[in-house]
């Protein structure tokens, strides 16, 4: 989930709720890149092609 007033995009494709879910269950942006393997396919295919943007949108 991004912040459009700072122009963060965010992983294009995960939104509000999805980028919540992952964030309770796992923590953390970094905690989710540890347990990648565990996600959907199509959640992993968002992520590893943003994965840039989802550094990025990390607060």
């Amino acid at each position: 989930m991004g912040d459009s007033a700072g122009n963060y995009l965010g992983v294009r494709g995960i939104g509000e709720t999805t980028a919540l879910k992952l964030l309770q269950k796992y923590g953390s942006t970094d905690q989710i890149l540890q347990n990648i393997d565990q996600l959907t396919k199509g959640i992993q295919t968002k992520i590893q092609q943003n994965v840039n943007m989802l550094h990025l949108s990390k607060a």
